[in-house]
């Protein structure tokens, strides 16, 4: 019974935080208290399901993570005592702890195989409702959720963090969907992300398609070896490579305009994603982005053990932050809060799985282009997700 209650919430709490739910919700209602009842709501099923079963719940969070989090927690409290402590460092500090009881609430509720299920299917969920999300506002010019006019995000009102929380999706997804079925939703998670004109999205789509082809072709529970793959499953992942690597050439070597070019899609096309399609990776955007990396890499090098404070690279002389979640860690927390960060990579990547290995590579990646890594209560669940997702043992006739 216990299990059934929680294979709901799961579901439910998945696709709320994952999909960005919970805000689009409190913008449409106007809700004075904003998001925090679903967290009151969250903290309030984790607390209860301690209380029923605390040693399966606890039992279930590895012990690397149980470090990383006490790591974690003490970078924010230190960074918040060296920071100004004003409203806006307060707000950075609350999403951070926020989208950290996500991560320790995944741990506590997901106990089995089955409630990870439901997980991953509402992974699913959120996919079809992020591309959804991005087609109708990319066509339909009264939907102005995006900040960036012309590229769509849904939800999410970020376009570069809409392509990647629909390619992390794409990752998960493919744990549950049918083999039959898997291309198409590829395809169909590619309009999504095509259309939020997000370059770093484009090459995390390309890394994952590739992976997942690689994983899907494996084995259960071996290493992925090229003479193991049956022929139809090494075709299948030969064309797929070759179209993925086909549209990424496009977008890339500006190609990809001329297609759409005199076509009715024109139309809905901005200065910025034409420019975008025509291949041109220097702008403005672009060179400021290079300004304020140097500058949180010098903020860093003043105060390299602890760092700057909490929120100062969003309280300096630039009018933007960073862009980089590495740099941020180390203007911000010094060494010791990039270690941190580092650190729950190494985790993830050496937690077993394949899935975990891909999706600690995207991560990764994407941290390159992006300081809300930390804000995202997303980024976590897919994170709990890497880390209790085995992968099947082979079958006893190739024990050894």
């Amino acid at each position: 019974m216990l299990d059934n209650i929680k294979i709901i919430l799961v579901f439910v709490l998945v696709f709320a935080f994952a999909s960005n739910g919970y805000e689009i919700m409190d913008s449409f209602y106007q809700s004075p208290i904003r998001e925090a009842y679903w967290y009151l709501l969250l903290l309030g099923i984790t607390a209860v399901v301690l209380l029923l079963t605390p040693m399966d719940s606890l039992s279930n969070i590895p012990k690397p993570v149980f470090i990383w989090v006490l790591v974690y927690l003490t970078t924010i409290v230190v960074s918040y005592a060296l920071s100004t402590r004003s409203e806006l460092v307060l707000r950075l500090a609350t999403l951070e702890l926020k989208a950290l009881s996500v991560f320790v609430s995944m741990f506590i509720l997901i106990t089995n195989e089955k409630i990870l299920k439901a997980g991953l299917w509402a992974s699913f969920l959120v996919l079809v409702v992020a591309v959804g999300a991005n087609v109708y506002e990319f066509f339909d010019d009264s939907i102005e959720w995006s900040y960036i006019p012309g590229r769509s995000s849904g939800w999410y009102y970020d376009a570069n963090l809409s392509a990647r929380n629909i390619v992390m999706s794409l990752l998960f997804a493919s744990l549950v969907i049918s083999r039959q079925f898997l291309w198409p939703v590829i395809l169909f998670a590619t309009l999504g992300v095509f259309l939020t004109f997000s370059r770093g999205g484009w090459l995390m789509l390309f890394l994952v398609i590739l992976g997942v082809s690689l994983l899907q072709a494996a084995k259960p529970g071996k290493k992925i070896n090229i003479l193991d793959i049956r022929p139809s499953s090494f075709m299948a992942m030969v064309f797929g490579g070759m179209v993925a690597t086909a549209l990424l050439v496009l977008l890339v070597s500006g190609e990809a305009y001329q297609l759409v070019k005199d076509t009715p899609l024109e139309e809905y096309l901005r200065e910025d994603t034409i420019g975008r399609l025509s291949g041109e990776f220097k702008d403005d955007s672009t060179d400021y982005r290079k300004t304020v990396l140097l500058g949180a890499l010098k903020l860093g090098a003043e105060h390299p053990f602890l760092g700057a404070g909490l929120g100062s690279t969003h309280e300096w002389q630039y009018t933007v932050a960073p862009h980089n979640d590495y740099a941020t860690l180390f203007a911000e927390r010094g060494i010791f809060g990039l270690a941190s960060y580092l650190f729950l990579l190494s985790v993830l990547w050496y937690s077993g799985s394949g899935y975990a290995k891909l999706f600690t590579l995207i991560l990764a990646f994407s941290s390159i282009t992006s300081h809300t890594t930390f804000h995202e209560p997303a980024t976590f669940i897919f994170a709990a997700f890497a880390l209790l997702y085995k992968e099947a043992a082979p079958p006893p006739d190739d024990w050894g």
